[in-house]
Order: C-alpha cells, then structure tokens, then sequence
C-alpha cells in the first residue's frame, strides 16, 4: 500500500464516524408526570438498533461519549407505520436546561434540548390552541410561531388531523418539527383528545405516551402556581363506560388541589359553541360546570369550532338574566376561551352570547403569560409568521417585534383576574 493510499484511508477513517448519524426523527416529548423533574422524548426509529438517549445539563453538541446520562426507551409502540419510542426521564432538576442526542447502531441524531417547569411560583408563557387538522400551510405557520414564542410548552386541544391515518399522523409529526427553535429547543406538548381522533381512543398514548390511556389527567406547573386539568369530552359516545371513572376523578382531584393559584381546565368540545352549526355541550355543562365554579375554576379552553372567542367571568345559572346556563359574574365567574382553529378550515362566529366578550374567525392561538399575580391572554395571528422576531430566553415576556395579535374592542389582552377598571380592558362603546 503506498502512502498517498494509506493516508486517504487513514482521512475516511476519521470522517466515516462524524458522518455516520442515527435514523431517528418525528422528534417530540411530553409530561406524565411532575413537569418540574421529568419529561418524556418520543421519535420515530426509522432503523438502527440498540437506540438510547444521552443526555446532560451541559452542551456537548453531538459529541455522544461527553453526555454523562443515558437511558433506553421504557416503551416502543409500532402504531401509524412509525416506530414509536418513547424514554421517560425521571429525577430531574426543576427549571433546567437539558441537552440531548438519540444515537444508535447507525450513528448520533440531531442535538436537542429542553427545560423542566419550575418547582415553585416562577413565571412562565404557553400557548393554548387546536384543530390543525391536515391543513398544512396556516398548521405550519402557526408551528413556526411556537419556535419563536418559545413557551415553557403547548396545551394543544385536539383535531390533530382529519382521520388520523399514518400517512396524516406522518405529516403532522413532520410539520410539528418546525416548532423546535433554531437553536435546537423543542417544546413539551400537554395532548388532549378530539372527535377527530376517535377512531383510537389509544392514539394519544401512543404518539405522545400521555399519563392515562384514557386521556384525562392533571398537571402542575410551578408547584402551586398553576394546575392543569386535561378531560376528554369524547368519552361519552366512545366510551360510556369511562365516563363515570372520570367523573369521580374530576370531582376528587379539584378539591384536592384548592390550594393551586390558577387552575385550567382544558377539554375538545365547547359546553356552548360560539357557531351555531354545532351541537350544544349540555352533557358537559350538567358534568362539569357548577363543579368548575364551586371550586374556583379561572380559565376553561375549548377547542372544536374553528373560530376565535373569549368570555366574560361566567357562572352557571338559571335564573333570570342568564342565557344558556350562564350569567355573567365578574367577581367568581369562569372565564372561556377558544375555540381552535390552528389550521383547520374557519367557522363563522354567528352564536354569540350576551356574556361573550369577543369573537371573530382565524387561525390563531393564544399565548398566555403566567405569574403569581396576574394571568396575560393574548391571541396570536398567524399571519406574516415568517417576519415574525423570534425572542430570546432572556426576554420571553415581550411581544415579538412584527407579532400580530387580535385587538377586539375589548383589547388586546385579557387579564385575569378579570377588573374592568384595569387598562388592558376596553369597555365598549355604548
């Protein structure tokens, strides 16, 4: 062998391992349990064998032997034609940044990162939306925004896609990659199930491998700064016999947390559409409305309706003055909003209520900052989504510079607690 032979050799020996890279991708993660000491990463394993997350509080790039922790999938599910693996990290360290790489008999993937809720009160944004469905330019242009708001995560409200098929799950999978950050920072999803995800009632487990196959569950976040309360308002026409088991749970697990400062619930379907196409919620307004507001309920989501709404505070009631099971109560009342439209076509707003506060039709989501004095509620356009400035992990708080945000005649911002005094509220012109 001659020397300039040998030496070519000795080149791709060097080269061969810097190029060699994991088939992994599909790249998500979640909560299943404390959002302040653990979080799950899912991927697809495209190929490969023996895969594994390595990770650590310090940087090291796709250099895989520097990261100090490493740890093998606890579950893998074969479900859409992807191979989904899913590692539950455990024993964390609130409020911290943590790096990561998936590697495999094939090589390192992508270096990602992501950081756990705080354990105490500490402020943090996210944001709140649903029904993508498989419209996929407004879809992508909302996920582009996510990467730019940089949340501490998404509470996504269902009606992913239309039938969810593989080849849509697919497609959805690769249009959320467009909300991690440049700088590699991928954002915890919070799944809730939709209509449009009942032909499995298992399909969020087995994308997101969320806390209860059953798709009701809790979370904190910021210790008792915030509690979120996920329910499934599918469960009536596809699994009558859970109902009664969520129930019990919701009932058991409000009182329990009285203690949290703002308490979210989050759910598919509207107890009152603001469309007038759709179905009345009654069964989910017997279930769960007086038990929202006898235990201090501050924010409820809705999603399903493809358009844009807020309430005023609102308590259940009959009695005169109220409209459809509702009166205005600015003192204790509940406030709504909603109602998707992350993509999905758009509904007309033609049933609103005299306690609605706003309403309009658009893809957008809400963007909701959170401190131990005041919740912020701003809904997000997603309009011009590219000349949108991305922010800064020091300045999350600050609207980014070319953001388009809905401005109702009440305002911009919805502020919790609800004073119409205060000057984020707009009264209307009599």
């Amino acid at each position: 062998m001659n020397r300039g032979t040998r030496a070519k050799l000795m080149l791709l020996g060097v080269l061969l391992p810097a190029l060699a890279v994991a088939d992994a991708d599909l790249y998500r993660i979640s909560w299943r349990s404390d959002p302040a000491t653990s979080m799950v990463i899912g991927w697809n394993q495209v190929s490969g064998t023996s895969p594994e997350v390595r990770y650590d509080t310090v940087d090291h790039g796709q250099k895989a032997i520097a990261y100090s922790m490493r740890q093998t999938p606890d579950r893998v599910v074969a479900y859409r034609e992807m191979t989904n693996h899913f590692v539950r990290l455990e024993n964390l360290k609130p409020s911290t940044a943590y790096y990561f790489v998936i590697c495999d008999s094939e090589g390192v993937g992508r270096r990602l990162w992501f950081r756990t809720a705080p354990a105490t009160p500490e402020s943090f944004t996210f944001i709140a939306g649903g029904d993508s469905r498989s419209n996929p330019e407004p879809r992508r242009r909302g996920n582009r925004l996510v990467a730019k708001f940089r949340p501490l995560f998404v509470l996504f409200g269902g009606d992913y896609t239309v039938y969810g098929s593989a080849q849509q799950w697919k497609g959805w999978l690769s249009d959320w990659q467009l909300t991690i950050s440049d700088d590699g920072r991928i954002y915890p999803i919070i799944a809730t199930h939709g209509n449009h995800e009942n032909a499995d009632l298992l399909m969020m487990s087995n994308l997101f491998d969320t806390p209860n196959p059953d798709q009701y569950f809790g979370l904190n976040i910021g210790g008792p700064l915030m509690r979120v309360w996920v329910l499934n308002s599918e469960l009536e026409d596809k699994k009558p016999a859970a109902v009664p088991a969520q129930q019990s749970w919701i009932e058991r697990d409000l009182p329990a947390h009285k203690d949290a400062q703002w308490k979210v619930a989050a759910y598919h379907r509207p107890m009152r559409p603001h469309t007038s196409a759709k179905a009345e919620g009654l069964s989910r307004i017997a279930a769960w409305a007086q038990l929202f507001y006898d235990n201090g309920m501050d924010l409820v989501i809705e999603s399903d309706t493809h358009m844009v709404k807020r309430s005023f505070p609102v308590r259940p009631s009959e009695e005169e003055g109220s409209y459809e099971s509702f009166i205005r109560d600015d003192a204790k009342g509940i406030v709504f909003i909603g109602e998707g439209s992350w993509g999905a076509p758009t509904r007309p707003r033609d049933d609103d209520k005299p306690w609605t506060m706003a309403s309009d039709s658009f893809h957008q989501f809400k963007w909701i900052q959170v401190d131990s004095s005041e919740m912020l509620i701003r809904t997000v356009r997603f309009d011009h989504c590219n000349e949108v400035e991305a922010l800064g992990d020091n300045d999350l708080f600050r609207e980014p510079r070319n953001a388009l945000f809905w401005e109702p005649d009440s305002g911009k911002t919805l502020r919790l607690p609800f004073d119409v005094s205060h000057p984020t509220y707009h009264r209307p012109m009599e």
